[in-house]
C-alpha cells in the first residue's frame, strides 16, 4: 500500500479523536505523576489505541519506519559496494591489456615499455578512467571490456536525472551524448525563463523531448519528477563516505570528459532542481 503525504489544506479526512479519548489514552500517565504535558508528550511517543480498536502508531514506532525504509533503500541501492565493483571490472581491463601485451608484442623492449606504462596507471578509478580513456590498447579484448564498462556507467551516471532514458541511452555514442547535451540545454533554458518570470513553451519541448518523459502533462510535473529523482540521488550519495562521494563525483566528471558541455548541462541541471 503506497500512502501519499501532503502539505494540509483542509480537505484532508482524520479519524475521529476527541478530547475524552486522548484522555482515555492519558489517564494512567495522569494518575502516576499528575503532569498532563508529560502524559501528553509520552503519548505522542508511544501512540495509543482508537476507540475501534485500531492502533494508532506514535511517533517512536514511525520513526522507526522511516529507518527501516531508509534502510532498504542502502541495501538496495549500495553504492560502496559498485564502486569496489568498478575497481574490480578496471582491475580486469588492466590484466587483460597486460596479457595482450605479452602476447602480442614481438620485442622485448617494447613489451617492457607497454607494461611500465601500464605499472604508472594511477589506482584511483577516477584518475584510471580518465587515463585509459587516452590509453592505446595493444589487446582489442581489453578495449571491448573497458568501452563496455564505460557505456554502463554513463547510462547509471544519468539514469537520476532522466526518467524513461533507459532506451534511449542504450547505445550511447557521440550522435545520442550530441542529443543528450540538447535536450540538457533546453531544459535548463526552461527552468531559466521560469525563474526570471516569463511562460516557458512546455509544449515546443514535450514535441521535441516528449518520449523520454512518459505520462508528463506539465513543467511543474517535469519537475517535482525530477526533484524526486535527484532526492533520491542526494539521499543515496549521503549513505557514502566522504572519499566514496569524491571518487563518484570524479568518476562522473571522468566519463564525461570527452564532452564537457554536457557536463556542464547537468551541473546547472542540477543546481537548478536543487534551488
Amino acid at each position: 500500500m503506497r500512502i501519499r503525504y501532503s502539505r494540509w489544506d483542509g480537505t484532508q479526512k482524520l479519524d475521529a479523536l476527541d478530547a475524552d479519548d486522548l484522555l482515555a489514552a492519558m489517564s494512567d500517565d495522569l494518575l502516576a505523576d499528575g503532569d498532563p504535558w508529560r502524559a501528553l508528550r509520552r503519548l505522542f511517543h508511544r501512540g495509543a489505541q482508537r476507540p475501534d480498536g485500531r492502533p494508532m502508531p506514535g511517533l517512536g514506532e514511525l520513526l522507526q519506519r522511516l529507518r527501516g525504509q531508509r534502510q532498504q533503500r542502502l541495501d538496495r541501492y549500495d553504492l560502496g559496494s559498485a564502486l569496489d565493483d568498478i575497481k574490480q571490472k578496471l582491475d580486469e581491463v588492466i590484466r587483460t591489456e597486460r596479457e595482450g601485451i605479452e602476447r602480442r608484442v614481438p620485442t622485448e623492449a617494447e613489451r617492457a615499455t607497454k607494461l611500465a606504462r601500464l605499472d604508472r596507471l594511477p589506482p584511483d578509478p577516477a584518475s584510471l578512467i580518465r587515463e585509459l580513456q587516452r590509453h592505446d590498447f595493444t589487446e582489442p579484448e581489453a578495449r571491448r571490456k573497458f568501452e563496455e564498462l564505460l557505456k554502463s556507467l554513463q547510462q547509471q551516471m544519468l539514469k537520476p536525472f532522466v526518467q524513461g532514458m533507459q532506451q534511449a541511452l542504450q547505445g550511447l555514442g557521440p550522435e545520442d551524448t550530441k542529443r543528450m547535451r540538447e535536450m540538457m540545454r533546453d531544459l535548463n533554458r526552461m527552468l531559466r525563463q521560469r525563474l526570471e518570470g516569463e511562460e516557458p513553451d512546455f509544449q515546443a519541448f514535450m514535441d521535441t523531448w516528449g518520449a523520454h518523459f512518459p505520462g508528463v502533462e506539465s513543467l511543474d510535473q517535469l519537475l517535482e519528477q525530477m526533484g524526486r529523482q535527484m532526492a533520491q540521488l542526494q539521499s543515496l550519495m549521503a549513505s557514502l563516505s566522504p572519499e566514496q562521494r569524491g571518487q563518484l563525483r570524479e568518476m562522473m566528471s571522468a566519463l564525461f570528459l570527452q564532452d564537457e558541455r554536457l557536463e556542464a548541462e547537468m551541473r546547472q541541471l542540477a543546481m537548478s532542481l536543487g534551488e
